[in-house]
């Protein structure tokens, strides 16, 4: 009786899988192949940027000059739109913004193989830096800009860099 009730626990998820949604558990191996950039909100008092946050905010925008962006996603904390803001208006984009909680599979099942940016805070930052496999430090400190090229679920390398003043 309890093999049954176990099988039949795994009916589900396997037939959803079959239905083509992105959100299936068997698309992820398949759609985070692409480019995170992953970098920390600008330097702020309470909720927004400072001076420093907005100069840095605005160096952001140099500091990917020449990069193909797919899409610029953020939770909606207001120190992170506002330090995505002027890279999402030179590019053209919008900011998409989402849950922190299993961001890397949220952003390549919307763009995948794309070259993505979060913008993160401390604590999703962490989180997402053990969803990807990244080790060592995720980029915690203001003007960290960390590029990570992913394939499959693990992240293949990081190139650090730092922006701003």
């Amino acid at each position: 009786m309890y093999r049954r009730a176990f099988l039949a626990s795994l009916a589900p998820p396997v037939l959803l899988a079959g239905c083509g949604t992105p959100l299936g558990p068997l698309q992820y191996a398949n759609t985070m192949d692409g480019t995170l950039i992953v970098l920390r909100h600008a330097e702020r008092d309470g909720e927004d940027l400072n001076a420093e946050g907005i100069a840095r905010a605005e160096a952001l925008v140099e500091a990917l000059d020449g990069v193909e962006i797919d899409g610029i996603y953020s939770p909606e904390a207001q120190r992170n739109i506002d330090t995505a803001t002027p890279l999402a208006e030179s590019k053209g984009l919008e900011i998409q913004i989402i849950p922190a909680i299993y961001v890397a599979r949220t952003l390549f099942s919307r763009q995948p193989g794309g070259t993505l940016v979060w913008v993160g805070n401390k604590d999703n930052l962490e989180a997402l830096w053990e969803e990807i496999g990244a080790g060592g430090m995720p980029p915690i400190n203001y003007g960290d800009m960390f590029i990570v090229p992913m394939s499959g679920m693990q992240a293949s390398g990081v190139e650090r860099s730092h922006y701003g003043v």
